[in-house]
């Protein structure tokens, strides 16, 4: 046991850990940028976290070198089992290389991303298939092109590197307020449209509240 224990711990250097949490408590529950849920396990009651390369391969050599069982390495890291699984094929088809730093210069072509979406959507081969051929080190990011494709055209597939970089945590603070701000003010521009489009409409249908209307905006342009 005391052997189990030393080797499920990846150290605390790099490694994101949530608590259980219950299900009935998690329904107004804000998630801290930092920690960003990927998305929560009712079954289980707690949240999977995103990892770094580095900490998917120690896991993922724990199971294979080690004989630890998956359900251990889930329930002890939080990892969804679905990609520990794919991880685990893509470290045993292409070793660590996928996990490395040095994926980051791999490039993946257009041509090469339209042949995956094109056996995906004549029903060759499932996405991750596919993305374990190819040795790409995400499980849904195949499918991610395919419904790019879907969305937006033949025209929204780019070349692409394997992996962005990591954010640091100030720059993601700085991306998630930027983005909140943005989605606020088109809320506000919305309900701004919309209560224009009342007021006009109600305008229409009441004379007298169209005259009241009439005259407040009178006052207000004497006043400035």
């Amino acid at each position: 046991m005391a052997e189990l224990a030393d080797a499920l711990d990846l150290g605390s250097s790099g490694e994101t850990r949530t608590g259980s949490i219950p299900a009935r408590r998690t329904k107004n529950l804000k998630i801290p940028p930092k920690i960003g849920p990927n998305r929560y396990n009712e079954m289980e009651g707690f949240y999977y976290m995103e990892r770094r390369p580095s900490e998917w391969l120690k896991i993922v050599k724990l199971h294979v070198e080690k004989d630890i069982p998956m359900t251990v390495l889930i329930k002890k890291y939080k990892v969804d089992s679905a990609k520990l699984k794919y991880k685990v094929k893509l470290y045993q088809i292409h070793g660590e290389y996928p996990f490395s730093d040095a994926y980051e210069k791999r490039i993946y072509t257009r041509e090469e991303k339209l042949k995956a979406i094109q056996c995906v959507l004549k029903g060759e081969k499932s996405g991750r298939q596919i993305g374990l051929e190819l040795g790409v080190p995400g499980a849904d990011t195949v499918n991610d092109w395919v419904k790019l494709y879907k969305d937006k055209g033949e025209t929204a597939i780019q070349v692409s590197r394997g992996r962005k970089k990591y954010m640091l945590h100030e720059e993601r603070q700085k991306y998630l307020a930027d983005k909140e701000l943005k989605a606020r003010c088109k809320h506000l521009e919305d309900e701004n449209e919309f209560l224009k489009k009342s007021l006009a409409l109600a305008l229409q249908k009441d004379k007298r509240l169209r005259k009241r209307y009439k005259s407040l905006m009178s006052l207000r342009a004497k006043s400035n």
